[in-house]
């Protein structure tokens, strides 16, 4: 499936030559510490490298001398080189050099060299020094934002990810899911996904890759944050939301927790969905096809289907969509 032509990019890759070289020996990496006990929290984006939103909203923040009141700030740009990687056809960058960089986090031992495997294992020790993790992502499609916060069968994992978002306040729709067939997430990763843990992550999808809006989402989640942990000055996170290119339009209202019931993975290479899902549709009926995986039909198991995140480029042994179920 091609790019339709309503999503040419409203927005530029962030300029982060400043910020090469980082402040503790990992390129793109920058802490700030208070030297007072605190609130450890590290903000991530480009974690693939065409959605721009996070790493705008992260270079703003790093131009205000973000030393925080308390504990300590981390800020990376997870995979500049591939954001880096513009052309005509893809101004924002790409997605990837090699491979995913959110699912590599379960092989990090392995003998592999993928420019994302190094990547994640310059990273690593950053998911040790860390309290709460917020990582700025953006979407294929132009849905409502939303947080991911935590895999459904660790419980009590899922209820620090559950807990930092409704502490955050926004996005207001927070998705529980299995997780990805085709690899680990950093959000899932190590102590964010250890019932036994006390770190807390959540993903944010902040809106359409190519949307200006998305990068005010991630602005309003970044400064959320910051005032939920009272980590910066009032005075401070003020001038930051100025910076923001629009105010974001946000649905306001109680959380919603949807857990992704069902996890439709491509088991051929005749994998389609009978229409142009997006995602955020709510099929009424159980029952219903919504694809087909060669000559078998996929239908909706339960009324009031939620579908997340339906795939736009079908691959064996790949997530196609995910089937949620409002709790």
């Amino acid at each position: 499936m091609g790019k339709p032509e309503a999503y040419i990019p409203e927005i530029a890759q962030a300029d982060l030559a400043d910020w090469r070289a980082g402040t503790h020996g990992i390129p793109y990496v920058w802490r700030f510490d208070s030297g007072r006990l605190g609130p450890r929290l590290w903000l991530n984006a480009l974690t693939h490298g065409n959605e721009a939103c996070g790493a705008l909203a992260l270079a703003a923040l790093l131009r205000r001398h973000p030393m925080p009141l308390h504990g300590s700030l981390t800020i990376s740009f997870a995979n500049p080189t591939a954001a880096f990687r513009g052309s005509s056809s893809d101004p924002l960058g790409v997605r990837c050099i090699d491979e995913d960089l959110n699912r590599v986090w379960g092989r990090l031992d392995d003998r592999l060299r993928s420019h994302e495997l190094l990547r994640a294992r310059e990273l690593r020790p950053l998911t040790k020094d860390c309290d709460a993790l917020i990582d700025l992502h953006a979407m294929t499609h132009p849905t409502e934002p939303l947080a991911i916060v935590g895999l459904m069968e660790r419980r009590r994992a899922l209820a620090r990810g559950r807990a930092l978002a409704e502490r955050i306040g926004f996005p207001t729709l927070l998705i529980a899911d299995a997780g990805h067939a085709s690899g680990v997430r950093l959000r899932d990763y190590g102590p964010f996904a250890s019932d036994d843990g006390s770190a807390a992550a959540v993903l944010v999808e902040c809106g359409g890759w190519w949307e200006r809006r998305s990068v005010s989402v991630a602005f309003d989640v970044v400064a959320r944050a910051l005032a939920a942990f009272e980590l910066l000055p009032g005075d401070l996170l003020d001038a930051y939301r100025a910076d923001a290119p629009v105010a974001p339009a946000q649905k306001t209202g109680p959380t919603r927790l949807v857990e992704a019931a069902r996890t439709i993975t491509v088991a051929t290479d005749r994998f389609r969905f009978a229409e142009n899902f997006h995602g955020d549709e709510i099929i009424p009926r159980a029952g219903t096809v919504i694809a087909w995986d060669g000559d078998e039909a996929i239908a909706t198991p339960f009324d009031s289907c939620f579908l997340m995140f339906p795939t736009t480029k079908p691959q064996k042994g790949t997530t196609a969509v995910r089937l949620g179920r409002f709790v």
